[in-house]
């Protein structure tokens, strides 16, 4: 059957609906083939030709609500909207019983932050039609957006009246007491949710967490020890108690109060790598080698429980790179590209570990089947130059360098490592023109603050001949390294010669 057609004997039973005499007239007949002329047109695409029949009709006959509303379709088709509402409205009140007018008038209003009059008129459509919970919450969202934060709980108060506490509602009103800083009525939206389903151990979870959120770490704890007398096993109660000792600032014995949940094959892995995030950075910020140990620990107890999870071993090898164990770090990345590759975090880290060893050969092969992967990471073709360059391969160093460069013109740090290193590779072919021209490109992006820039444009410019230009650079840079390059301050006494 052709929809159009099925479309076209619709809107003409409504526009025949709408006469009121008894008998069709010449006049309604002349009507409605203005009338299916302009639907016509509307179906064809031509919203401009449908709305000047459309409007022919409205002149003859102006409380057409049928009329009105495909005029208003066809006006905002064509984003005519201050237009199209105005005969939305007129559809309304031509024929307010069809609520389809109203639905459409409330998305123009919408569409153009009429949010008030919205409001307004799903608050009609409340009050004829009681029953409905959809318009509440139209009606409160409409007020939300007004700016009417109040009224809008007062509509939701209205609901649950009607329905009862359930968790959407609760929400709801939790969210917008916290955005107006009420705290206390945010609390106690959760705490009746609780009330209203005393058996449920995850609207006792929301209630805690923000509890925790809000700092109420006495009440926080209350509700969790009440969840483990309704289920013991709970190990994010668990965690969360002791979460106590963490709070104190003692992290070992925190730790070690994580052994015994770490252990249990049936708590969720994400739960405990949770408790676990804070303490993977701390170590990264402080190189803290006895506090990863005993995080490691925990690592091991995780891979007991988890042996085919990657997470486990990523985390083993970020504690082991960020306590200066490149090796050990490398066999864990390594481990967990074997159960998952897909994690490029993963591959940098492995990739950097294999730098620090100065394990080039591996570099290059591992930076190779990383591009496979990831073929759009600037830093994986950087290492890959960075290492065919140490192993003298200075022409497919170049190669990966240029693709590097390209790829790095928005992330500067990194397009300044790519051209320091460019430098150094056209110096080590002895092409000291073009590595003095890569330098100095690299060092006017930098404002002159790029250490490895420096120190290599010192060297090119040594073996230009230009000692003392060398030697300023080399002290520029020592200047950004500070003790951390002591092996420059050699290298400037030797080559000065002032």
């Amino acid at each position: 059957m052709n929809f159009k057609r099925i479309t076209l004997f619709f809107l003409l039973f409504s526009f025949f609906s709408l006469s009121s005499q008894a008998q069709v007239t010449e006049i309604d007949i002349k009507l409605q083939e203005i009338f299916l002329k302009g639907s016509q047109a509307r179906l064809m695409g031509d919203n401009e030709k449908a709305a000047e029949f459309y409007k022919q009709v409205l002149a003859k006959d102006p409380t057409n609500a049928t009329a009105a509303f495909e005029l208003a379709r066809a006006l905002q088709e064509e984003n005519k909207d201050e237009e199209a509402i105005k005969y939305a409205k007129k559809a309304v009140q031509s024929d307010g019983s069809n609520n389809w007018y109203k639905f459409f008038l409330g998305d123009l209003y919408q569409k153009t932050n009429k949010n008030g009059e919205a409001a307004s008129l799903y608050q009609g459509l409340v009050t004829a039609n009681p029953e409905y919970e959809e318009y509440y919450l139209k009606w409160a969202f409409f007020l939300v957006r007004d700016g009417n934060s109040a009224k809008a709980v007062e509509v939701y108060n209205q609901l649950e009246q009607r329905i009862g506490v359930n968790e959407e509602l609760t929400r709801r009103k939790h969210s917008l007491y916290l955005g107006t800083g009420d705290t206390k009525n945010a609390a106690a939206e959760l705490e009746k949710l609780v009330g209203a389903f005393p058996k449920s151990t995850t609207y006792r979870h929301l209630l805690a967490d923000f509890y925790q959120q809000i700092d109420d770490r006495p009440n926080a704890n209350k509700i969790y020890k009440k969840i483990l007398e309704l289920d013991p096993e709970d190990a994010s109660a668990k965690l969360a108690l002791a979460g106590t000792i963490k709070k104190s600032g003692n992290d070992s014995q925190y730790l070690q109060t994580l052994q015994p949940l770490f252990a249990k094959r049936n708590v969720d892995l994400d739960v405990k790598i949770k408790e676990l995030i804070p303490i993977i950075q701390k170590v990264a910020n402080s190189g803290d080698a006895a506090l990863a140990d005993e995080a490691l620990q925990l690592c091991n107890t995780l891979k007991e429980a988890h042996p085919d999870q990657a997470k486990v071993y990523a985390i083993e090898g970020d504690l082991y790179y960020h306590t200066n164990r490149p090796a050990d770090a490398e066999k864990s990345y390594q481990k967990t590209i074997e159960l998952d590759d897909t994690v490029y975090l993963v591959w940098e880290s492995l990739l950097l570990s294999q730098k620090e060893q100065g394990k080039f050969k591996e570099l290059v092969a591992t930076s190779e089947k990383a591009m496979d992967v990831f073929p759009n990471q600037g830093q994986v073709y950087f290492l890959n130059g960075f290492a065919e360059g140490a192993l003298k391969n200075y022409s497919a160093a170049l190669s990966s360098l240029q693709q590097a460069q390209m790829m790095s013109t928005r992330n500067l740090p990194l397009h300044l490592d790519v051209l320091a290193r460019q430098g150094w590779t056209y110096m080590q072919m002895k092409k000291l023109d073009k590595a003095a021209n890569v330098l100095a490109k690299a060092n006017g992006k930098s404002g002159g603050k790029h250490t490895v820039v420096l120190e290599v444009m010192g060297d090119v410019l040594f073996k230009q001949g230009k000692t003392k230009d060398a030697v300023q650079s080399w002290k520029d840079a020592l200047k950004i390294y500070g003790d951390s390059r002591p092996e420059l301050e050699q290298k400037i006494a030797n080559k000065s010669l002032n």
